[in-house]
């Protein structure tokens, strides 16, 4: 994450703009959230249009579940990432053989995307105009009971390809 001063983000009116909206955004999401893994490490809210949620295997696998908004493509989704070169492309790829299963349980629209892609699968909705409180809620609504179904189909799978790996 890229720190910024106060300073530049005065110079920066869009970025200080849109840095307030995503403060606010994510606050109002994560002060609503309720995981049914209540023992899911949360992030700190950030000031950018994703909020990742790191999937505990106790052995830095880096692999993760985001929340985000795209303001150019105007959705929000969620989605599995890794980072490359690590352990956790090994548990995606593995994680790729039961997606069938992982469909199911998720019971959401998903797309996997690439075989060879650092983000895996991908649920999204449109936002619509995030200014009308109603609508806004039934987003963020969306956006916590879809984070809640991955962590909860995401996570015993990661932890359990991580034991087996011996991580």
């Amino acid at each position: 994450m890229e720190l910024r001063s106060d300073d530049d983000e005065e110079n920066d009116p869009g970025e200080n703009q849109n840095g307030r909206f995503y403060l606010e955004f994510w606050s109002e999401f994560l002060n609503g959230l309720e995981l049914d893994s209540a023992d899911q490490p949360r992030p700190r809210t950030r000031r950018k249009g994703n909020q990742p949620f790191h999937l505990p295997t106790g052995g830095g696998t880096n692999i993760w579940v985001t929340v985000f908004r795209s303001q150019s493509d105007n959705v929000v989704g969620v989605f599995g990432g890794v980072r490359r070169g690590t352990v956790g492309v090994t548990i995606q790829q593995q994680l790729r053989t039961d997606r069938d299963d992982i469909d199911r349980e998720l019971g959401l629209d998903v797309d996997w995307g690439d075989r060879d892609a650092r983000y895996f699968p991908i649920s999204r909705v449109p936002t619509g105009d995030l200014g009308d409180l109603d609508h806004r809620a039934r987003v963020i609504s969306w956006l916590r009971d879809t984070l809640n179904r991955y962590v909860n189909v995401f996570r015993p799978r990661v932890q359990k390809i991580a034991s087996e790996l011996g991580i």
